[in-house]
């Protein structure tokens, strides 16, 4: 097809069970004029003879096949033959509505957006549940800088629930970065500030399919998303900012590290952390002292607990910690105060009573409560 109206990237890798699902809901969509590029990144199973048998069927299939290289290698190859006037991307494990890229191609036209934003389905065990909620999001374009990278951040942030407009990608030479996981961060906070005109279309269509051990579910991966994280702030370094996009940036990775730590077993805490801080700036430290940032208090309290400054800060993180129902807390800031001693010997003798107090207060509530030294031991030596 000389002129088709998307171009309809599939990368492909080992899924020869879901593989035809994928594949009949995209041939059998109602916009007939698309182009289908399935990257082969070198499967093992019968992947690769399904798609010659649906391409031997629909003349819109082009095969693409390399070495596998990864996600986003699959798709930057797809990218480079794409002719279509937009661009979509679905991942081969997934299926779509019939009537899908029809109404969101409408949406595209009328508002001539570089980016068009979908909403899916999640399949959790069999089961189809709604991914992110449509509540609070805008019906009119977006065109602000700030509000552009956090609705995209905050709306999913997949490639799959995007509609871009091929000019643009390659205008702006916007590509996947290999060897990253959740390589979509990454790619659609770059494309939001560079895009013009972002909209909505309320159609939810795209059926993501959660399968054990992929690479969004495996856990050890938090180790390779600091990487993606250090490479999301890095394409923003020595870019003209708004003040506020580069602290709403801030707080956004301050959060998302919280989380990845939160969600760690216990035994990984340590290492993890101490990457962490391999990755945050001194001047981001300080606008979290200085509660600048828009994080709640518990990822405040997880990154002061390791590098308390102030006396203030100290009694900060006594007072909210002791009205926390979570027991392992208590000695974990009384510990805390107790390694950063060199701190403590610099402060006033009225700062010291003042600390003196409120530790002897946590030790009496820690042996009321039993409390086990877990978790913080580790962090607090950060």
């Amino acid at each position: 097809m000389k002129n088709p109206k998307i171009s309809i990237i599939i990368p492909v890798y080992n899924v020869e069970k879901y593989l035809r699902e994928c594949l009949n809901s995209v041939v059998n969509q109602t916009i007939q004029e698309i182009e289908i590029i399935c990257v082969n990144d070198g499967s093992t199973d019968g992947s690769a003879a399904i798609l010659e048998e649906y391409a031997a069927k629909d003349k819109r299939i082009q095969i693409l096949t390399q070495e596998n290289g990864g996600l986003s290698v699959a798709r930057n190859a797809g990218m480079d033959v794409a002719k279509g006037e937009y661009v979509a991307f679905v991942d081969s494990d997934d299926y779509i509505d019939l009537q899908l890229y029809e109404r969101v191609y409408t949406k595209a036209i009328v508002s001539d957006a570089e980016m068009t934003v979908f909403f899916f389905y999640r399949i959790e065990n069999s089961q189809i549940v709604p991914g992110y909620s449509m509540l609070g999001i805008s019906p009119f374009p977006i065109t602000e800088e700030c509000e552009k990278i956090k609705t995209i951040l905050h709306s999913g942030n997949s490639a799959c629930s995007i509609l871009y407009k091929n000019s643009f990608l390659k205008e702006n030479n916007l590509r996947f970065v290999p060897g990253l996981i959740w390589e979509d961060n990454v790619f659609n906070s770059l494309s939001a500030y560079k895009a013009n005109k972002i909209v909505f279309c309320f159609e939810r269509g795209y059926y993501y399919r959660q399968r054990p051990g992929s690479t969004t579910q495996c856990r050890s991966n938090h180790f390779k998303w600091l990487e993606t994280m250090k490479t999301f702030f890095d394409n923003f370094q020595g870019v003209n900012l708004q003040p506020e996009t580069r602290l709403f940036l801030s707080s956004y990775k301050l959060k998302q590290l919280y989380e990845s730590y939160h969600h760690l077993p216990l035994f990984l805490k340590r290492s993890f952390a101490k990457k962490v801080f391999e990755i945050i700036s001194s001047e981001e430290l300080k606008l979290l002292e200085n509660f600048t940032l828009d994080v709640n208090a518990k990822v405040r309290c997880f990154y002061l607990s390791m590098r308390p400054t102030s006396v203030k800060q100290f009694i900060f993180l006594l007072k909210y910690w002791k009205n926390v129902s979570v027991d392992y807390f208590v000695t974990s800031i009384y510990r805390m105060l107790l390694r950063h001693s060199c701190y403590l010997q610099k402060i006033t003798q009225n700062e010291e009573k003042q600390v003196d107090s409120t530790i002897a207060q946590w030790r009496n509530y820690a042996d009321e409560k039993r409390v086990l030294e877990v978790e913080y031991d580790d962090v607090g030596q950060v």
